[in-house]
């Protein structure tokens, strides 16, 4: 009785803290915000968009790159626990046991292919999170941890670290290539400008006054 107990609590929690938070953002962000990041939300989860499409889609949609950068490393860190609590139980649910078996094989193959994983342990989740390979990202990334030996809690904290300083680092990075971007029309419209009015003065100039005389 007290194993069910732990795990209920193990298995709704993540849930139970994802829907206080996003409730959170409704009343703090507005209807019209919050509607999108939790649309966002919904995308990033939807293979193969990740946080280098969905990221810069919000930020263009006008949302805090901060805002939005956290948003997606929120879901990262409910996945992140959900297994760091329940891969056990996650194997032995029909249909999505089978994908997260797959999800293994795939950490398996990572391992081979990627020998500094192993030797670096605890820091390189935290790459595989922020610098997805081959697909990686907080799920295939949290099994990876546990294949490798790292405590549940150990690849929690690698997967948070990886998803916020990855995620902030895209929002960056989105966000000064579209300043970059608004800066080189505004030039451009300013040259633009430049060029029509001297086009125009040339034209009266040399072409009207010939005309006239």
């Amino acid at each position: 009785m007290k194993y069910l107990h732990k795990r209920t609590i193990k298995v709704l929690a993540p849930f139970g803290i994802s829907a206080v938070v996003l409730a959170a953002m409704r009343l703090v962000l507005g209807f019209g915000t919050s509607g999108k990041l939790f649309a966002l939300m919904g995308i990033y989860i939807v293979p193969p968009f990740g946080k280098e499409s969905v990221i810069p889609i919000g930020i263009g949609l006008g949302i805090s790159p901060v805002i939005v950068a956290l948003s997606i490393a929120f879901v990262d860190i409910m996945f992140a626990l959900f297994l760091a609590w329940n891969l056990d139980l996650v194997y032995h649910i029909p249909g999505i046991g089978g994908l997260a078996r797959k999800f293994r094989t795939k950490g398996k193959e990572i391992l081979k292919e990627f020998k500094w994983v192993r030797r670096l342990a605890f820091v390189s989740i935290i790459l595989l999170v922020i610098i997805p390979f081959q697909g990686t990202g907080a799920v295939l990334s949290s099994m990876v941890g546990r294949i490798i030996g790292l405590g549940k809690y150990k690849v929690l904290l690698a997967v948070t670290i990886g998803a916020i300083s990855g995620t902030l680092l895209v929002a960056f990075l989105t966000a000064s290539a579209f300043a970059v971007a608004d800066y080189n029309f505004y030039v451009f419209g300013v040259f633009a400008i430049i060029a029509v009015a001297a086009i125009n003065r040339f034209y009266h100039k040399h072409v009207i006054e010939k005309k006239r005389k």
